[in-house]
């Protein structure tokens, strides 16, 4: 696509094939000398003109999903083979505080989410799993009672390491809000989003919460053809409507759910940043809670009624 002079990468007509989430991190000089032919046409089109074409074997190959070197093994589990160098952890609960023990984690990382080896038993006798909520500088891990812990969600962050393969189509600010679209993972739908600048920070406020995002996780920004008045002629196909502006990777996961709710931060938490941004009113960058789940629209509520009664 040229709209406005330079190459811009649009989703593909095939969304199970769509590339754009790995290539949202390329520049422009990286794409203005490359094509994607296939990008308007799905897999079964592909096929039947490689059989057309003599190339039926092709078409017809197994497909290779996965990482493929590493055979039918969990990837934990090929890891451990080559890095697995076990340390110890003190582990503690982000509701009670309490400190509940010590385990040996893998040398390749704690991440958000991951599952330790304690359990809880609720009144009902059942057992839940405790997961991952952070980790300190000193290595101390911070954990919640099951895999579904208001902790483990939230619908802000901040960016690191932007790049932008449409110069000059838009600018990030400390004045205006900028309306787009981002995907956390591939063949996940975009969620609408609004970026601002805050205090130097590019911050990020999704009208969905996602779990167990942390630093480092990738994202790519896309925005519909109408904004900034681009059109382009190429097809009638809706996915071709969709057009990537740009990537980076998550400088640091924002509220969550949980903090919302305590209207605290969670105690491994120390950035100043953070502890503002809970006490001011437009943190949210201007976009309701109009598509958020229940619990967290009600958190929401619970959270702008509490900054209306402590601040003038």
């Amino acid at each position: 696509m040229e709209p406005v002079g330079q190459k811009l990468i649009a989703t593909a007509s095939d969304s199970l094939k769509d590339q754009t989430f790995y290539l949202s991190r390329l520049s422009v000089p990286q794409i203005e000398n490359v094509l994607f032919p296939l990008g308007s046409l799905n897999k079964n089109v592909v096929k039947a003109i490689a059989t057309e074409n003599g190339l039926g074997a092709l078409a017809m190959a197994r497909e290779s999903m996965g990482v493929c070197f590493i055979g039918k093994r969990r990837m934990p589990d090929f890891l451990s083979d080559y890095l697995f160098d076990p340390f110890s952890k003190k582990i503690f609960d982000i509701d009670s505080g309490k400190f509940l023990g010590k385990r040996e984690f893998p040398i390749y990382g704690v991440a958000v989410g991951q599952r330790t080896k304690f359990q809880t038993k609720e009144r009902n006798h059942r057992k839940r799993p405790i997961a991952v909520v952070d980790k300190s500088p000193n290595g101390d891990v911070l954990t919640c009672s099951g895999t579904n812990h208001p902790a483990l969600f939230t619908n802000n962050f901040t960016l690191m390491d932007l790049s932008l393969p449409v110069e000059g189509l838009f600018e990030i600010s400390e004045d205006d809000v900028l309306s787009v679209f981002v995907r956390l993972y591939h063949r996940s739908p975009v969620i609408p989003a609004a970026i601002r600048k805050i205090d130097g920070h590019i911050f990020c406020w999704m009208d969905k919460p996602i779990q167990n995002l942390t630093r480092g996780h990738p994202v790519a920004i896309y925005i519909r053809k109408e904004q900034f008045g681009l059109h382009w002629e190429q097809s009638d196909d809706p996915s071709l409507e969709m057009l990537l502006i740009g990537g980076g990777c998550i400088h640091s996961a924002g509220i969550s759910l949980w903090e919302m709710q305590n209207f605290k931060l969670q105690p491994f938490r120390k950035h100043p940043f953070w502890a503002e941004m809970l006490h001011r009113k437009d943190y949210q960058v201007g976009i309701p809670p109009s598509n958020l789940n229940l619990s967290y629209a009600l958190a929401y509520r619970d959270h702008v009624d509490h900054l209306k009664r402590h601040r003038p």
